[in-house]
């Protein structure tokens, strides 16, 4: 929600223009009153009002106060909840309700719903109310107001993540001097013309890069997209860089939309492989500040073992060197005497990259730095072979990086690009063998790696040449210990949620459990992927979640060991559908009993049975979910009996973005947490007279996966109402959780729809949840029945009669 404030000194201009009425009226606001505390209906009453408390203060010029409250694209509240909504506006900005005239005003001309308040500063006491530092106590008030009325959440004040970021005094600058667009506003520029007409992310790509403009997919081996980040004018940026409304959420909120079958293989050419990288590697470039506050590259460079390039005179080694260069368009470096072939480099393998998570913004620039060389460094330049590795070498590097702080120790000063931190999320050894102009992709991590280098030193002071030593493996020890390493703080560094259960993790993103983690008791820790694939030890992991990252480099990621030559990835794993068992009789007669024994009508479960949203398999009742072609791709396995140990669970291969539904009212639309509660709606609706509605099974409160499928869309969108169930949970810390889900969900829906959205939960009387309320229902149903039986009975029953006998 957004608030804009101002004064005036005349009522009737603000009414008339409030009320979209006199001269200047466009008759397009459809204006509706929606709150307030005075008589008038219309400009001409209402100023009269207003004009006998102004003539309290003559004194005060603008008695006026005018304020527009704006919520969001797609978001709109109903008139009652914009009348509480204002009145609680006008409490939190000190005005006294009951001393103070002001009408609220709902205009409907635009994409955004929003409304205007008038209101007095003079009150009916006389006394003025002066609002000082208004503006910000707006600003703060509706931040208050979307946590507490469950709207739309906002940058508010001090959010850096604003919508669209402004550019900084060194671009500005930059811009005066040189005359050009700056690269930021002419990215952000492009990407507002792109996305008009809502295009797929390959479209989105494909009209990026014919701009002139390097587009980079951030896709999972899952085929999970995780956004884009660019290179334009040869500087790099992700979406948060260009503000909020450039993140991936940002991009699918503009309307850009992601279909793994339609769009997966339209993103792979934009999607770096080992290979791309490992060509643009053996030149690593001396940056300069650009217009970003980037180092840009010059004519200085440093071939694959170090030697100078772009600066005339002796190497380290007391080679001279040609002229190197690096074009400023495209990041490839010019072609020169001094570098190996291509395909020999690819053959063996690349530096890796360094990276530094949660880079700053703009303060980008990898520090420079005298490095020591000592006599050992010297002979080990000296020694290297034509291959890149040290000659004569094939074991294991087994130095630690104490050894190589002593190292750096002694010897002679000269200036080389420093390694970056060490710590989780950042490697060291980038200043050889790396081409940083071209690999862009990695330059908006640099700067928070620079900041920590000082603050955690170790592995961040090591010797460059030890980093960058590619002909070494890593060391047995430092792989062991990688594998036996928790990797729960590499995961929420990399934007996951993860739950401890025993020896498990459960690795969510976006509220659905992507990855399983598992300690063995040898202490090593094994994952499997939300699909059940095996993936393997932590190192695989880190490979899984980066695509592309070296084998060297995950164990750095985890544990700090040298970053050294890549290895092979292992092929990516791939989800397979669900296999759902064959049901045979008996399992549908056992399931069917379940469902009655749970107060499930034969009428409803047939219903649900042709639908295919429920089946059978031994022991248990199955609620699946398909896609468009009819093919299974969800299903949740419910246990019939109480004994079993495992109540539910999801069958392997499961995807929850395909939902259950059960087929009712398209008008009316239900979104719920369980199968059996889909049942237990169409039930309890069929009792109260109404038609059963349409039903969504979720699969949690915290599932929202499936909101992203054009089908599931399609539905709400049809819908005239949609309503989100929730649950009565056991203690106050699960139940906040789940009505926070639950809430992010009705909020979804609400963008999807663009109108307000009911939510339900049934009362702590009536039970847990709806299949809980309707098992509860029944059974009293049947108490009435059988005492009506009672009492029908015992009326009948012979004896009592007191009268006279005619008998013989």
């Amino acid at each position: 929600m957004k608030a804009k404030v101002s004064r005036g000194g005349g009522f009737r201009g603000a009414l008339n223009y409030v009320f979209d009425v006199g001269k200047e009226a466009t008759h397009t606001k459809n204006a509706e009153r929606v709150g307030g505390n005075m008589a008038g209906n219309d400009p001409r009453e209402l100023s009269r009002e207003f004009s006998a408390v102004r003539q309290l203060r003559p004194d005060i010029g603008k008695p006026v106060w005018h304020c527009s409250l704006s919520l969001p694209p797609g978001e709109r509240l109903s008139a009652e909840k914009w009348e509480a909504v204002t009145t609680d506006f006008m409490q939190r900005m000190g005005f006294d309700q009951t001393n103070t005239p002001w009408v609220a005003v709902r205009h409907q001309d635009t994409d955004k719903d929003h409304i205007h308040i008038v209101a007095s500063r003079v009150g009916l006491d006389g006394k003025v109310w002066l609002g000082q530092w208004e503006a910000r106590r707006a600003i703060e008030a509706t931040q208050e107001l979307e946590h507490t009325h469950g709207l739309t959440l906002t940058p508010g004040l001090g959010d850096a993540r604003a919508e669209r970021r402004k550019l900084t005094d060194k671009e500005i600058n930059m811009a005066v001097r040189t005359g050009d667009e700056p690269p930021r506003q002419r990215l952000q520029r492009l990407l507002d013309e792109a996305v008009k007409d809502k295009p797929t992310a390959p479209e989105l790509a494909e009209r990026l890069q014919a701009a002139g403009v390097g587009v980079r997919a951030n896709l999972a081996s899952t085929g999970r997209m995780n956004g884009f980040s660019f290179e334009v004018a040869g500087v790099a940026f992700k979406g948060s860089d260009l503000g909020k409304g450039y993140t991936w959420a940002g991009l699918q909120k503009a309307g850009v939309t992601y279909d793994e079958a339609r769009d997966r293989a339209g993103l792979e050419r934009f999607r770096p492989t080992v290979a791309d990288r490992g060509e643009r590697q053996d030149v690593a470039a001396v940056r300069e500040p650009d217009a970003r506050g980037l180092e840009a590259p010059t004519g200085r460079s440093l071939d694959r073992d170090g030697a100078d390039l772009g600066a005339a005179g002796p190497t380290p080694a007391g080679r001279d060197a040609g002229t190197g260069s690096l074009r400023q368009g495209d990041g490839h470096p010019a072609q020169d005497a001094g570098r190996a072939d291509a395909a020999d480099e690819r053959e063996r393998g690349a530096g890796v990259r360094a990276e530094g998570r949660g880079a700053g913004q703009d303060h980008l620039r990898p520090v420079q730095q005298p490095v020591r060389a000592g006599n050992e460094h010297q002979q080990h330049e000296a020694d290297r072979g034509a291959g890149g590795g040290l000659a004569g070498q094939s074991g294991e590097r087994t130095e630690g990086h104490d050894a190589s702080r002593q190292q750096t120790d002694r010897g002679s000063e000269r200036d080389a690009p420093a390694p970056l931190a060490a710590g989780a999320g950042a490697d060291s050894g980038r200043g050889r063998g790396r081409d940083a102009g071209s690999d862009w992709a990695s330059r908006f991590k640099q700067a928070s790696a620079a900041k920590r280098r000082a603050a955690d030193g170790g592995l961040g002071q090591r010797d460059l040449e030890q980093g960058h030593a590619q002909g070494a493996r890593v060391a047995g020890t430092d792989r062991q210990s990688a594998r036996e390493l928790d990797p729960t703080a590499y995961l929420e560094a990399s934007g996951y949620t993860v739950k401890r259960e025993g020896r498990h993790l459960s690795v969510k993103a976006g509220g659905d459990e992507a990855y399983r983690v598992t300690r063995q008791q040898d202490g090593r820790w094994l994952w499997c992927d939300r699909y059940g694939n095996d993936g393997g030890d932590n190192i695989d992991l880190v490979r899984e979640i980066e695509p592309g990252t070296g084998y060297a480099e995950a164990v750095y990621r985890l544990s700090g060991a040298p970053t050294v030559r890549q290895q092979p990835r292992p092929s990516e794993p791939k989800r397979q559908p669900p296999q759902l068992p064959a049901q045979g009789l008996t399992a549908r007669e056992h399931g069917r009993d379940y469902l009655k024994g749970r107060g499930i009508t034969s009428d409803t479960i047939e219903h649900a049975e042709k639908a295919g949203m429920v089946r059978y398999a031994d022991g248990g009742v199955l609620f699946v979910g398909y896609d468009r072609a009819g093919t299974a791709q969800n299903a949740t396995r419910r246990a019939i009996a109480p004994a079993d140990p495992v109540q539910k669970r999801d069958l392997r291969g499961s995807d929850k973005s395909y939902p259950p539904i059960l087929p009712g009212d398209p008008a009316k639309v239900w979104i719920v947490e369980g199968g059996p509660d889909a049942l237990a709606l169409h039930d309890i609706a069929k009792r109260s007279g109404q038609q059963p509605p349409t039903v969504i099974v979720s699969g949690g409160a915290n599932v929202r996966s499936f909101f992203e499928r054009d089908d599931v869309q399609a539905i709400l969108k049809r819908a005239e109402r949609v309503t989100v169930a929730g649950e009565n949970e056991k203690n106050p810390d699960a139940q906040a959780k789940a009505d926070a889900g639950h809430q992010k969900q009705a909020q979804r829906v609400a963008e999807i729809t663009g109108r307000e959205v009911r939510q339900w939960t049934p009362k702590p009387e009536q039970g847990k949840d709806l299949a809980d309320m309707n098992a509860r229902q029944v059974v009293e149903i049947e108490r009435k029945r059988q005492a009506e039986i009672e009492a029908e009975s015992a009326a009948q029953a012979p004896g009592g009669y007191d009268g006279p006998s005619f008998g013989g």
